[in-house]
């Protein structure tokens, strides 16, 4: 199993959601109440500390409707991602698919703009914040464990095990099914470049530093990691 992270790696330099927030700003589509909203959700997510605040709050996006929003993204990312991808990342990925490995897309952006990535790319496997959704409205808040630092781990172990969905994490299931002792840790390849993603590199058996800083740099040559340059 090979598993890329999109922020900084497949997109290096920057985020996808810190792009679409500029656009949604500059199309002035998003407005003072949202504003409001990612302030008063950062708040809630306060004693988490500052990447939650930062990369989990999804309060900017509370009261939009989903296909609405789904369809300004899909515009987005042909108008301002596309051209910033990596094509080393590209090839990369296109190599394991030539294996028959099976590849992941795997990030904390919202779902609906990793769709964009899965149909881009050809992976069909994407997994990314499952937006959660009432009466066709988002309301700012995501379901189930978030894919930042540990939350990488645990949001990996339900993917493999089938449940990392939003039908999956609102159906009250056994809390004990979703062991993750049968999971072949060894056998992954994780693609990642933030500090944060050291939890998972340190669990795969194959992590693979891409655009490094100097901490997960060090981190990498310490533990005799593969350091990768992925340029725009």
């Amino acid at each position: 199993m090979i598993v890329f992270d999109i922020d900084g790696t497949i997109l290096p330099g920057t985020s996808c959601e810190r792009l679409f927030v500029r656009y949604l700003i500059e199309n002035k589509i998003l407005r003072l109440p949202q504003f409001v909203d990612f302030c008063w959700r950062g708040i809630t997510l306060l004693h988490q500390g500052l990447p939650y605040i930062t990369k989990a709050n999804k309060g900017y996006l509370r009261n939009f409707r989903a296909d609405d929003i789904a369809k300004i993204g899909a515009a987005f990312f042909e108008s301002d991602v596309i051209s910033n991808i990596s094509p080393k990342g590209i090839a990369r990925i296109k190599e394991y698919q030539q294996k028959g490995e099976r590849v992941i897309l795997f990030s904390g952006m919202p779902d609906f703009l990793l769709r964009n990535f899965s149909d881009y790319l050809g992976v069909s496997e994407y997994y990314g914040s499952i937006m959660e959704i009432r009466a066709g409205r988002f309301s700012g808040r995501t379901v189930g464990p978030f894919p930042l630092a540990q939350g990488k781990i645990a949001a990996l172990e339900m993917i493999i095990a089938g449940k990392y969905s939003a039908e999956a994490l609102t159906t009250k299931n056994d809390p004990n099914s979703n062991d993750s002792r049968n999971i072949d840790w060894s056998q992954i390849t994780f693609y990642g470049d933030h500090w944060l993603d050291r939890f998972l590199m340190l669990k795969v058996g194959n992590p693979i530093a891409v655009n490094p800083k100097e901490k997960l740099r060090a981190l990498a040559g310490e533990n005799g990691w593969a350091i990768e340059e992925f340029g725009g």
